[in-house]
């Protein structure tokens, strides 16, 4: 059922969007600052819930969208959703 749900297809054809809102969190450590630079992060979905990885990023360490793709390395699209886990690696600061 979930991944009919998820199917963006049957959602367009049936007038159906998905409130995602508030369905997501990135949780860091508060001593990840205190970490030799690059830092390399593993995010993990618990559940399938579709999201930008440059808008979680973005959210979960307190960058602009504009730092996080100058700043963050990743092996898929920042700005193409996705609902699976990936890794990314954070650049040092100016």
């Amino acid at each position: 059922m979930a991944s009919e749900l998820l199917d963006p297809l049957l959602a367009r054809r049936n007038r159906v969007a998905l409130d995602w809102e508030g369905s997501w969190r990135l949780d860091t450590p508060s001593a990840w600052l205190d970490e030799t630079w690059p830092v390399q992060v593993e995010v993990v979905f618990d559940d399938p819930v579709p999201v930008r990885p440059e808008r979680l990023i973005a959210h979960g360490l307190g960058l602009s969208r504009n730092e996080v793709l100058r700043r963050i390395k990743c092996d898929i699209p920042l700005r193409r959703p996705t609902s699976t886990g990936f890794t990314f690696t954070v650049l040092a600061g100016k």
